[in-house]
């Protein structure tokens, strides 16, 4: 999503938003990261992936 961009109001929920992700994401062995990256708001999540070959 662009900087600048404009956003609708919050709608409700029980979720605890990025850190919510983060913690799901640990609990699985992965990670989580999000932040600016150049003009853009950028979410990573690495989970691994068992049972492959």
């Amino acid at each position: 999503n662009p900087f600048g961009t404009p956003v609708s109001a919050p709608r409700p929920g029980g979720g605890h938003g990025l850190r919510g992700v983060a913690d799901r994401a640990r609990l699985l062995g992965g990670a989580a990261e999000a932040g600016p990256e150049g003009p853009v708001w950028r979410l990573s999540v690495r989970l691994p992936l068992k049972g492959t070959t």
